[in-house]
């Protein structure tokens, strides 16, 4: 996966990072930097998809600037929401959410909705255990300390080897969450490297 500058830099390498890879005319079309572009393209040609990856492009770029995304289908809503936690735009995120996207147990724990965490665990069907981890790594990954705590008392796996080769641990340093890094450090999460998986 590139790094953040090429991801910052490149719609079209950002696109590929988040699956919503661009076509070569979408690429070229929307990486321009202009006030008003106007697009004549048929139906189902993707336009509704590479306006969406744009605006989270955008918000990726500049973490102040306000990105408002309509969304045409909860679907959508839903994929753009898991794109927003997992490159960390909690500010676009939280703005899905408030507009009425649904959340997963990942997205809720990403962004320390503990209510909607919380309920989760007393319905009638409860999360499976591997969804628990997810969402544990998810909430170390958005900095929520009260989200973690919680679901590790639900028996999260505090070494999972997780998403981009990361534990809880290595993903609360990535965002630099520094008291979640101290709390996994107090309960003796290690690092992808000390677990001996990671180069």
């Amino acid at each position: 996966m590139a790094d953040s500058g090429d991801l910052r830099g490149s719609l079209a390498a950002f696109a590929e990072a988040v699956g919503r890879p661009l076509t070569t005319w979408q690429a070229d079309t929307f990486k321009l930097d202009v006030h008003t572009t106007v697009v004549v393209a048929p139906r189902q040609s993707g336009k509704s998809r590479c306006l969406a990856v744009l605006a989270l492009h955008r918000a990726f770029r500049r973490s102040e600037q306000h990105v408002l995304i309509v969304s045409a289908s909860e679907e959508a809503a839903r994929r753009l929401l898991a794109d927003a936690t997992a490159f960390a735009q909690w500010n676009a995120a939280k703005r899905l959410v408030e507009r009425g996207a649904r959340t997963t147990l990942f997205d809720a724990a990403a962004l320390g909705l503990l209510d909607r965490v919380s309920a989760a665990f007393v319905a009638e069907d409860p999360p499976r255990r591997q969804v628990l981890i997810s969402a544990f790594w998810g909430a170390c990954h958005g900095g929520q300390r009260a989200t973690a705590e919680y679901l590790l008392a639900c028996g999260a796996d505090l070494n999972w080897i997780g998403y981009d080769g990361l534990t809880p641990l290595d993903a609360a340093r990535r965002s630099a969450a520094t008291e979640v890094v101290e709390w996994l450090r107090g309960r003796g999460a290690r690092s992808a490297r000390a677990c001996g998986l990671k180069g």
